[in-house]
């Protein structure tokens, strides 16, 4: 499955076919008054600041309202949020993280908004929303490679044990970049102990997908895995000599959306998370991605995903650091 040359196309595309604008009458009359006379709002996000910002402006077009983004890494975006309500000053209104611990902690402190009778959530998958949180967007890890090194396309997760390509791949460092332990977990869990011994050699770590993609893209290694097909579509467009492949068995570090329970503009937030769920919102948010909403125009057919077990991987992870010889 192949990367798009670029996925601002898409987005103009939805621009020029009039989607991304037909939002406003679907949204609840009270609401979007409301949400009027608020006039601003400010979104916490870990998401593609291309894609965040082109949601905006839609937004922005469809109610006048602008939105301000401030896009950091999951870490400190969850010490940011936590922080902000242990002392009670309260910036963002809506938040998109990929942390679901930090996640299901913010819900059970009460620090989400409970929130029903939007539009968009009548057609929302029941799996995808639990009340407070939705799954805004899939992301399904993948395989990358130099192709300039790389010259024939990979086909599975055994190719980073091939001989030819030790100490020429990089993998996120899960020390850091904790949501990559699921991925080691299933690593674990398909191709046994070895596998993990393996690749551990074999690699240079880094502390998240960001870096491990540019380093990949300036060629300073072959493969990068598990990769992140977001990051991966802004440098393709830039020109990198970048392909990627999804693969089976795989996970999804899903893009989650809620609304602060404290937010200094709920009507704001709830009208932006009703947009978000909606198939402009989602056809600009996952433009060339995967939607948990079926029928969104320019995303991608889901990978089938295995299940992360949280608690598994809380277990084995001291043994798969010492097999990854990072203990």
């Amino acid at each position: 499955m192949g990367i798009v040359t670029d996925r601002r196309t898409v987005i103009a595309g939805l621009a020029a076919t009039g989607l991304a604008s037909r939002i406003g009458p679907a949204a609840a009359q009270d609401l979007v008054a409301a949400a009027k006379r608020e006039g601003k709002g400010t979104i916490y996000t870990v998401a593609d600041p291309a894609l965040v910002q082109g949601l905006l402006d839609a937004f922005d077009k469809a109610y006048g309202i602008k939105v301000q983004m401030q896009r950091l890494s999951s870490g400190p975006l969850s010490q940011r949020f936590a922080a902000e309500h242990q002392a009670g000053t309260h910036v963002a209104d809506v938040m998109i993280t990929t942390d679901p611990v930090f996640t299901q902690t913010a819900k059970d402190r009460g620090w989400l908004a409970s929130v029903e009778g939007l539009p968009n959530l009548r057609d929302w998958p029941a799996y995808a929303w639990d009340g407070t949180t939705a799954i805004a967007a899939h992301v399904p890890y993948s395989i990358a490679w130099n192709t300039t090194v790389v010259t024939r396309p990979l086909t599975g997760w055994r190719d980073l044990v091939d001989p030819q390509w030790a100490g020429r791949i990089l993998l996120p460092d899960p020390r850091v970049a904790v949501n990559a332990m699921t991925w080691y977990t299933l690593m674990r869990k398909t191709y046994g102990d070895e596998f993990l011994r393996t690749i551990g050699k074999a690699a240079t770590y880094v502390p998240s997908a960001v870096p491990g993609a540019q380093q990949l893209a300036a060629g300073a290694a072959a493969i990068y895995a598990p990769a992140v097909h977001q990051i991966l579509v802004g440098l393709v467009a830039k020109g990198a000599p970048i392909g990627q492949a999804f693969i089976e068995p795989t996970l999804s570090t899903d893009n989650l959306v809620s609304v602060n329970a404290r937010a200094p503009n709920p009507a704001v937030a709830r009208l932006l998370l009703d947009f978000v769920l909606s198939v402009p919102g989602q056809a600009i948010l996952n433009a060339d991605g995967f939607s948990p909403r079926p029928g969104v125009p320019g995303t991608r057919p889901l990978p089938t995903l295995s299940e992360a077990d949280p608690q598994a991987t809380r277990a084995e992870t001291p043994q798969m650091l010492a097999l990854l010889g990072l203990a």
